[in-house]
């Protein structure tokens, strides 16, 4: 609802004014991640990237230019996102980044499974990865639920 102020009979000298902000506004506390390596989150997609890492490095050498560095990318990626998003300082940013980050969990699932099925890895190895990576899946879901809750 906007105010108009006339201060003269002069239609130039019209002013239109946005009314107070309501007394129950309250700013909302700004939630520092200065140390994005203290997050428990970042410190999980970190430990999925270093097994990943390990367990390319027996992939065959005919994958160096294809396979090996794509999962190895999408992983690391993730831990990538998680560290953007503590960077950032609006809501919304961090939760865009933390479904980017999501994005990237399901690339690295997918990029596991497609090894299983070519034997490239066996099926201990990726059900393994593939828990800690759902772990992490649903805590950037609800990462980003809050952030979003949060910006409203």
């Amino acid at each position: 609802m906007l105010q108009l102020e006339v201060q003269s009979a002069t239609p130039s000298r019209v002013r239109f004014s946005a009314p107070p902000r309501p007394s129950v506004y309250r700013p909302r506390p700004r939630q520092s991640c200065f140390s994005f390596k203290d997050t428990s989150m970042w410190q999980s997609a970190m430990a999925v990237a270093e097994k990943v890492f390990a367990v390319t490095e027996k992939l065959p050498p005919k994958e160096d230019y294809g396979f090996t560095p794509r999962i190895r990318r999408s992983a690391l990626r993730v831990s990538s996102d998680i560290a953007e998003a503590c960077g950032r300082n609006r809501a919304l940013d961090k939760v865009s980044h933390h479904y980017i980050a999501r994005g990237a969990v399901t690339e690295t699932l997918n990029h596991l499974e497609y090894g299983r099925r070519v034997g490239y890895f066996d099926a201990d190895t990726v059900a393994q990865i593939s828990r800690l990576l759902s772990t992490l899946y649903d805590d950037l879901t609800a990462s980003a639920a809050a952030g979003w809750r949060d910006s409203v």
